[in-house]
């Protein structure tokens, strides 16, 4: 009898164990699940509501990402950042309109197709003068994949597409506005008569193939950035005009150079080097080293760029206006 109520003891002392190991495994499995919505959470916190549409925390970061990488792709470096850099400055809100600019996208029929995407992210890459890999990694960079820059490319036409319809036909700009723009920013049309600067020109004829062409390029921008003298590579690679000084043009007459080399070399400061610039079987790269003598260009030379710039500010203050509009029209909460 006593060895019997021994055994019965143990079991039940077991059974205790038991039932006290399911517990704390229970606990464990409930306190992981917490720490990792809490995580999630964190990440993913709703920042605003738009209609049936919420923007996380994590949207925020994603769409940040997307708009650096675009921005400078689109405008160059410099610019780029200083694009970016005011669209930061009211991020959230921007990212509202742009919720509300989908929805009117997709009422208007305006969405792209896959197919659609893919030839103009081949264009694209085509006249880049990269390859998808080159690509790939110059987006690794900023932090952006390539889905999301495929994704970038599709929300830039489609806003394009709605502007045309819907935004375009609301704007109207007189030679009278032109003047008065020119008058007003007339040293942003200045161009310097007198340049100096270092050209890389890389032809295919000197390499094994593209990618040993591209692959050189890359590291003769490097070498300008880290400010190195790239003389003797210049001397080695280049079959630009300047090849035989090393790159160094010395003071030249700015009327002397091509038009779309005039119009890189303008848009640098001294010091400042150009992005890789593919031409047919070719790149070219520049640092400008010094310019002098500035004078304005007369107003019919610039007519048609003041028109460009002109059009494009009003075209976006009408844009930010007539979605404002639909968005005092639909439920937006900003939570705190």
């Amino acid at each position: 009898m006593k060895t019997l109520l021994s055994v019965l003891h143990l079991n039940l002392m077991k059974t205790h164990l038991s039932v006290l190991h399911l517990m704390k495994t229970l606990l464990l499995v409930l306190f992981i699940l917490f720490a990792f919505c809490a995580s999630a959470e964190t990440v993913d916190r709703i920042i605003a509501k738009v209609g049936s549409e919420v923007i996380t925390q994590s949207d925020v970061a994603q769409d940040t990402a997307q708009r650096k990488a675009f921005y400078t792709q689109k405008y160059g470096k410099q610019r780029g950042l200083e694009e970016f850099n005011k669209f930061q400055k009211d991020a959230l809100n921007e990212m509202i309109l742009m919720r509300v600019l989908n929805e009117q996208i997709i009422k208007e029929g305006l969405e792209l197709t896959e197919r659609e995407i893919t030839e103009e992210y081949q264009q694209r890459l085509r006249q880049s003068g990269i390859n998808e890999k080159q690509l790939i990694e110059k987006l690794g960079d900023n932090g952006v994949t390539l889905r999301d820059f495929k994704e970038s490319i599709k929300k830039e036409i489609e806003r394009t597409r709605f502007i045309q319809k819907k935004i375009s036909p609301l704007i109207a700009i007189s030679d009278f506005d032109l003047q008065k723009e020119y008058e007003k920013n007339i040293k942003s049309y200045e161009v310097y008569t007198k340049l100096r600067f270092i050209e890389v020109f890389l032809t295919i004829d000197k390499f094994e193939n593209a990618d040993q062409m591209n692959s050189k390029a890359q590291q003769m921008q490097q070498k300008l950035k880290a400010g190195q003298n790239i003389s003797a590579l210049v001397k080695e690679y280049s079959s630009g005009a300047f090849a035989a000084q090393g790159g160094d043009s010395g003071l030249v007459d700015a009327d002397q150079l091509r038009p779309e080399i005039q119009s890189v070399l303008s848009s640098l400061s001294p010091g400042q080097i150009s992005q890789i610039l593919p031409i047919q079987n070719g790149l070219f790269i520049f640092k400008l080293i010094a310019k002098s003598d500035p004078r304005p260009l007369p107003f019919n030379e610039v007519a048609n760029q003041i028109r460009s710039q002109f059009s494009e500010k009003m075209i976006e203050d009408e844009l930010k206006k007539y979605l404002t509009v639909i968005k005092d029209q639909t439920y937006v909460e900003i939570m705190q």
